[in-house]
């Protein structure tokens, strides 16, 4: 899976794009279950960690890594206008 990403700023400007590949291992109802390529963080036990996209509804959703606390999640992400328009 690929993602893009430009995340808005307070004054209303946008970040640098930010892109990022990952490989899906399973779903489990509304969770994709994968590992960002190029991962070079590990968990506590030395395992490089894995990625969890948290589909919240058709718009948004969040990360959960796989060594966070259950019910843990990023702040929400939400699809961009220009996307959802097909733009």
């Amino acid at each position: 899976m690929h993602i893009t990403h430009s995340p808005l700023r307070e004054d209303g400007t946008r970040e640098p794009r930010r892109e990022a590949n990952y490989t899906v291992s399973g779903r489990s109802g509304n969770v994709l279950h994968m590992a960002m390529d190029g991962e070079d963080r590990k968990d506590d036990q030395g395992a490089l960690v894995t990625w969890d996209l948290v589909a919240l509804d058709s718009d948004t959703y969040c990360w959960r890594r796989n060594d966070w606390p259950a019910g843990s999640c990023t702040g929400k992400v939400q699809r961009c206008r220009q996307a959802q328009s097909g733009k």
